[in-house]
């Protein structure tokens, strides 16, 4: 029977590697040892140049194919952590690493005592840990670590016991304790500032501030979970406006409220509030005296109008409580007093919104009354005595 050159057979072999990594989904590591191992079929194999140029391209190709995979070995941090009982746990070694998720850690750490620490069961961010199928490290979201990773030499290790817990700052640095049944403390703000371990990974910070003269919430710096929307709501205080919004430095106008959606950066939002036109001036001018007119003597002056108060004007908020979805004349008042106390620019439609809700749940709250964004009685109430201020 005739054999098949051994070029040959590398060539089959390669392709079957590739084949092997892309059905079985291997991890990385199982992939670089294939590849390695093709590598090393090729350095044994003594090829004249034609020959060689079609098994080299099967390794190249293989190489390209595999390279998703071997990138991915990395994670996304780096640095050690320290124990006094395991010595330095590498999250970057040669054959692993970990991967820091909003849901949560994956991969392995390296400790140079004891070997293989595995966060996660089964290579999926997030875990329950209710289970033994079940379990690994979790992220909130916000970078504060919890639940438990496995190492066969040390037991189980928790990441918030009861005096500590580990976390991940806002640039993206990790702090606190780790607590190993059998090890004990497992160090991650150690002193030795060069190696402390860090991720790409970090909790969002959206920064908000004001002028004074009225709010917005949250206020300061909030923690915002990575990819997802954080909206704010802006209320003056009584007898001022909203003169200006700032979204990192850009101008929003005069809007009662603002989402950030997706979030993947820092970002800043501030407020500048102004008096109201009709407000109570600061400082109050007396007129100068006028002079008084000279009268022809053949003119007698007619008798002015009695002096009337002006008019307040009255909102008539209907008898039944609004609320989200709820339609109508009531409704329509309700937004045409929010534009004249609040300088907003509502549609005057008569349909009350989520977003509206928003900024009467804030307009309560400034208020001293029950923010639940229901307009009944004394909501009402209230507002008909701010109307006549």
């Amino acid at each position: 029977m005739l054999k098949k050159p051994k070029n040959e057979i590398a060539i089959f072999e390669g392709n079957e590697l590739v084949t092997k990594c892309h059905q079985l989904k291997m991890q990385a590591t199982d992939c670089r040892y294939y590849l390695s191992e093709l590598s090393e079929k090729v350095g044994q194999l003594k090829m004249t140049s034609k020959n060689n140029t079609k098994l080299f391209t099967t390794l190249i190709l293989s190489a390209l194919f595999l390279f998703p995979f071997l990138a991915s070995a990395t994670g996304n941090t780096t640095n050690y952590a320290w124990g006094e009982n395991v010595g330095w746990a590498n999250f970057n070694s040669t054959d692993s690493g970990v991967t820091v998720a909003t849901a949560g850690l994956t991969g392995y750490l390296w400790l140079e005592n004891v070997g293989w620490i595995q966060l996660d069961y089964d290579g999926v961010a997030g875990a329950t840990n209710t289970t033994s199928t079940n379990w690994g490290i979790v992220n909130d979201g916000h970078g504060n670590l919890s639940g438990y990773a496995w190492g066969e030499s040390v037991g189980w290790i928790n990441f918030h016991p009861t005096d500590s817990q580990v976390a991940i700052d806002s640039s993206g640095n990790f702090t606190g304790y780790a607590w190993s049944e059998n090890a004990g403390w497992i160090q991650f703000n150690h002193n030795q500032t060069t190696y402390k371990p860090t991720t790409v990974w970090y909790p969002r910070i959206i920064t908000s501030s004001t002028n004074g003269n009225g709010s917005i919430s949250p206020s300061g710096a909030t923690s915002v979970t990575y990819n997802t929307d954080q909206t704010f709501t802006i209320i003056p205080n009584n007898g001022y406006r909203i003169s200006d919004v700032q979204v990192d430095g850009t101008s929003q106008g005069t809007i009662a409220s603002y989402t950030f959606s997706n979030v993947t950066d820092n970002h800043t939002i501030s407020v500048t509030f102004a008096r109201r036109p009709n407000g109570r001036p600061i400082i109050s001018i007396p007129p100068s005296t006028p002079a008084t007119p000279s009268i022809p003597s053949n003119t007698t002056p007619t008798t002015p109008p009695p002096y009337t108060n002006p008019t307040t004007t009255v909102y008539n908020f209907g008898t039944t409580t609004l609320k989200n979805g709820s339609r109508g004349e009531p409704v329509k008042e309700l937004q045409r007093f929010l534009n004249a106390t609040m300088n907003l620019n509502l549609t005057i439609d008569g349909k009350l919104g989520p977003k509206t809700i928003l900024v009467i749940k804030a307009w309560q709250k400034a208020h001293g009354l029950t923010p639940d964004g229901l307009i009944g009685a004394k909501t009402k109430e209230r507002m008909k005595l701010e109307a006549e201020k």
